[in-house]
């Protein structure tokens, strides 16, 4: 990719940022009601579900899910991975 191609991208996805970050106020007035813990739990679980997707379909990255499942076998490594599931 050219650098002039980069920075077209880099513009672009610092305006959709951009434009996400000013619904913030009007997401949190919606969800003023909701207790934070679900909140919590609602995003982790649905980011783990989205990411292990995007993983699966993606081919570029296989070698991202060759490397969850390596990281899988290591009890320490996988008692870290649950650390917040406890919290």
């Amino acid at each position: 990719m050219t650098p002039a191609r980069l920075d077209s991208r880099g513009a672009s996805f610092a305006a959709l940022a951009a434009l996400l970050w000013g619904f913030v106020p009007v997401y949190i007035g919606l969800i003023g009601d909701v207790d934070a813990t679900e909140i919590v739990v609602h995003r982790a679980l649905w980011s783990g579900a989205i990411l292990l997707l995007l993983m699966l379909l993606l081919p570029k990255l296989t070698g991202g899910m060759a490397a969850v499942r390596d990281a899988l076998r290591v009890p320490r490594l996988r008692r870290g991975f649950s650390l917040p599931a406890r919290c």
